[in-house]
């Protein structure tokens, strides 16, 4: 009998969608689980089966007895062995090439985040290594890791070494062989699988909200500076606000080569490549939902706003991405192949010459104007996906076009009459009031703060690198010459030299 299973995902899902031959078997597929983290099948499922079999007999609301279970199942599978060869059960196609397993297998996880067992980075590393590619929350790639056994698990949780890397791929294909059941879990969900033919691939992408701790310390310290100004709600900025015509056109131009793309993606579809339709067809109500709240019709509407414009150059991008991977994949007729190419190099000319506009590039307007009356001198610019990887970080920064005229107005001087105290308040202003008592003992006047440099910075304490890039972006802010000048001044020799 074979046993064929579906798991759909925020990120990734599982479906036997592959060639021609297999689509008759769609039919008759179910939904078993939801995959977002990782899928184990293995040494961790049994352990995670065991656990959820035992505790359901004996219901245990004590964490730590919890984990001491945990434990003792672990300590029975370091002598039992259970989960052994595991390679003779089961083979692997990554991409649609055969990977040989290691010997003395006990388990496989397919991960789609650095966590794992608690937080471990079971890969092992988060940089580009030995032919495999850096990590990434939006890659569209899984890491696939093999388990050795209970000595390995426990060194790569303690150590962090003995990872058993296998591929990076974006689809994997799991054919189980023989009678007896393997143990799985999705996300700590485990069940027992008989045989049949798994395949693991990317489904579609989704938001993550994250706190922003920078900002809500900023904010914090705004609100007790300013205890009678109320913070103003946000509200959304329209596109026609900040878009000239040659921008509208530009963007008209792309919804125009987006459609017709989408035209060809359902055409080749509809002809039933089942490639298109598992990689391509997806994203196609997606994108024509985004594109319509910004240009239905054709004609940019007034009601949307920079969120939704942000969201239509998004879909954009990855549609063009998606549709480029299937068409080197040489998985299309040549005839619909040349069109559909024609389409994605027109629509990624557009969609280059729309990231190369400076008004395109409207997130710093959108912060302006959604953040708290008086927080407007600060935005938060968060690392693109190729620079931060899996790590996504954020920070402060201040507006240098904005931000000047502001800090003088709130501070109620020119930034060359500013004595020690007026220098603490604009610290306070950037969320630094910390350092008020370095700025007094070393009486750090406005004209010395003008000149500051990066060794000035560093002897006076600021060795934390956001506290170092907000000061630095802080004194570019009020005095916008600062990059260009090629050493420090006559003052800031003088400050060197008297401290």
């Amino acid at each position: 009998n074979l046993a064929t299973s579906e798991f759909h995902s925020i990120t990734h899902y599982v479906d036997v969608k592959l060639c021609s031959h297999l689509c008759s078997v769609l039919r008759e597929t179910r939904e078993v689980a939801c995959m977002n983290n990782y899928f184990g099948i293995g040494l961790d499922a049994q352990i995670a089966y065991q656990f959820h079999n035992t505790r359901e007999k004996n219901q245990i609301k004590s964490r730590t007895k919890n984990k001491m279970l945990y434990g003792i199942l672990g300590g029975k599978e370091f002598f039992s062995n259970s989960q052994k060869y595991l390679e003779r059960k089961m083979t692997l196609e990554c991409d649609g090439t055969p990977v040989s397993l290691p010997t003395r297998l006990q388990g496989l996880v397919f991960l789609n985040i650095p966590s794992y067992m608690a937080g471990t980075n079971f890969w092992g590393t988060d940089r580009e290594k030995r032919g495999f590619s850096a990590p990434s929350y939006d890659d569209k790639l899984v890491e696939v890791v093999g388990v050795t056994g209970i000595t390995q698990v426990t060194t790569a949780k303690v150590l962090g070494i003995q990872n058993q890397r296998i591929a990076q791929c974006r689809y994997a294909k799991i054919i189980m062989h023989g009678p007896d059941k393997l143990p799985m879990q999705v996300d700590g969900e485990a069940w027992l699988q008989g045989p049949g033919i798994i395949v693991v691939s990317h489904k579609n992408k989704a938001r993550i909200i994250f706190k922003n701790k920078i900002f809500s310390q900023t904010l914090e310290s705004w609100k007790q500076k300013n205890p009678g100004q109320p913070v103003s709600p946000q509200r959304p900025v329209g596109i026609l606000d900040y878009l000239t015509e040659e921008e509208i056109e530009r963007y008209r131009s792309a919804a125009h080569a987006t459609r017709a793309l989408m035209e060809l993606v359902r055409l080749e579809g509809a002809a039933g490549n089942c490639e298109v339709s598992r990689d391509l067809v997806p994203l196609l109500s997606s994108t024509t939902s985004t594109m319509d709240r910004v240009f239905p019709d054709d004609q940019i509407s007034e009601t949307a706003d920079l969120e939704h414009l942000e969201d239509f150059k998004r879909e954009m991008g990855a549609l063009v991405e998606e549709t480029l991977y299937t068409l080197d994949k040489k998985k299309i007729s040549s005839t619909r192949a040349r069109k559909m190419r024609e389409y994605v190099e027109l629509l990624k000319s557009c969609v280059d010459a729309i990231s190369s506009s400076e008004l395109s590039a409207t997130g710093n307007n959108y912060r302006r104007a959604s953040e708290p009356t008086g927080l407007r001198g600060h935005t938060t610019q968060q690392t693109s996906p190729s620079t931060a990887h899996r790590g996504r970080a954020a920070c402060m920064h201040t507006d240098p076009t904005l931000n000047a005229d502001w800090y003088i107005n709130k501070i109620g001087k020119e930034v060359s009459e500013w004595g020690c105290d007026e220098v603490c308040s604009w610290l306070g202003l950037l969320g630094l009031s910390d350092y008020d008592s370095v700025i007094h003992s070393n009486g750090i006047t406005g004209p010395a703060l003008l000149d500051l440099q990066t060794k000035d910075i560093l002897e006076l304490g600021f060795t934390k690198v956001g506290h170092m890039t907000k000061l630095r972006s802080g004194i570019q802010t009020l005095n916008p010459t600062l990059n260009s000048r090629q050493g420090a001044t006559k003052r800031a020799r003088q400050f060197r030299e008297t401290r």
